[in-house]
């Protein structure tokens, strides 16, 4: 299979079976939608990242808030049109998982003050009861290559650990039961956007 990009810019057609389970793409998410995520977050407290587990430092070390103040309708809009056609595109293309709706997105902060990282974890429970489950995840990078460390990784097998450093507006896209993590920040300061398309649980 040749490498995947983006159907909307390269008019690519996939074939049926393939055994691609990420897509990076460099510089796709425009500079005005990546300014407005800024914008918001810069009016925001930012709080302590938590995990399902609790909050404990050595699986996560990040600052976060979420996208999901109505009282910013304006500058939320265009973030959430933009990019959930673009990672339902993505699905569609390759995955076509059933994705009937958006978690709200957020931001995350990894400062090398705190030596922040996200250690290996999944985006989603075994079983989602009520509500619908994450099918389909992204990270948006949101930072200029000014920092070190804060690589992105994903665990496809044993054999493949795709690594992808997120410079701003790449994003990556991949199914939510890959576990992936955030290598620690050594310099400077990583941001990013990440979400989760959610449809019925798998079965």
């Amino acid at each position: 299979m040749p490498d995947y990009f983006y159907r909307d810019i390269n008019n690519m057609i996939l074939p049926e079976h393939h055994t691609s389970w990420q897509v990076h793409v460099p510089h796709l998410i425009d500079d005005n939608i990546l300014d407005l995520v800024d914008e918001y977050a810069s009016l925001q407290d930012l709080e302590k990242g938590g995990t399902s587990g609790g909050a404990g430092t050595d699986i996560r070390r990040s600052e976060i808030c979420w996208l999901i103040d109505t009282n910013y309708e304006d500058l939320l809009k265009p973030v959430y049109d933009s990019i959930t056609r673009i990672v339902r595109d993505i699905n569609d293309d390759l995955w076509g998982y059933n994705i009937r709706g958006w978690e709200g997105f957020q931001y995350s902060k990894y400062d090398s003050e705190y030596e922040g990282q996200y250690d290996w974890h999944m985006d989603i429970p075994a079983r989602q009861i009520e509500g619908l489950q994450r099918k389909v995840s992204f990270s948006v990078g949101l930072s200029n290559n000014l920092y070190e460390g804060g690589d992105f990784e994903l665990m496809v097998s044993r054999d493949s650990c795709p690594t992808f450093r997120l410079g701003r507006g790449d994003i990556v896209v991949f199914p939510s039961f890959l576990l992936h993590r955030v290598t620690s920040v050594t310099s400077g300061c990583r941001k990013a956007l990440v979400g989760w398309g959610l449809g019925p649980n798998f079965v």
